[in-house]
């Protein structure tokens, strides 16, 4: 390895961490790992995604599942990704409100940066405009809440839903989740994105 430290990262959240609708089984976060990798940093990067989780469920066990992969000698980080799930029933009478998302999701990313480098990017978009729109203002608060509390956040809303590509492979797969080249353009995102680790004018062509 050309940069030999030992660096552990926790990616934490729903299925667009788990990169549901790819079929290269890579999502963004395998897409951003592979390219420290090739970069030649020393990472290992654990997917905790887990498909329909809202943010109430990741503050119930993200806690112990970062501890168990992040305790070590080594450079331990965490990214968090969620929020959709909080209006995945919007139609049917949830009761999640936005107000009670950003409490938890508070909750959350303040108790990560007491112990570890954390970074937290905000929900996609979707096909369906009644749930693009609760998403978006999702994102916002988020945004908000992380400028209010110096926290790193990325949101990728608004660039997702301007992408050709993204919207098309959503509209095209489940109404949710995209294929490979959505996830691409998450992943480029992420990349370009100043606060992250590993930037994209670093990874070789």
């Amino acid at each position: 390895m050309a940069n030999s430290k030992d660096v552990r990262i926790c990616f934490v959240g729903d299925s667009f961490v788990l990169g549901v609708g790819d079929p290269e089984c890579l999502g963004w976060t395998g897409r951003v790992a592979r390219r420290a990798l090739a970069a030649g940093h020393n990472v290992t990067s654990y997917n905790i995604g887990i498909r329909g989780e809202t943010t109430h469920d990741i503050f119930r066990r993200w806690r112990a599942e970062v501890k168990r992969r992040l305790e070590g000698d080594f450079d331990g980080r965490v990214v968090f990704s969620f929020g959709l799930n909080d209006i995945a029933n919007v139609d049917n009478g949830v009761t999640i409100t936005i107000a009670d998302t950003v409490h938890v999701a508070e909750k959350i990313v303040l108790e990560s940066i007491k112990e570890y480098k954390t970074l937290w990017i905000g929900p996609p978009p979707v096909a369906d405009p009644v749930r693009s729109r609760f998403i978006g203002r999702i994102s916002k608060a988020f945004e908000k809440l992380a400028v209010s509390k110096k926290i790193k956040f990325l949101n990728v809303f608004d660039s997702l839903k301007r992408s050709k590509v993204w919207m098309a492979e959503v509209e095209n797969n489940d109404g949710s989740h995209p294929g490979a080249e959505g996830y691409e353009e998450f992943a480029r995102l992420v990349l370009a994105w100043p606060s992250w680790w590993y930037r994209l004018k670093s990874i070789p062509s």
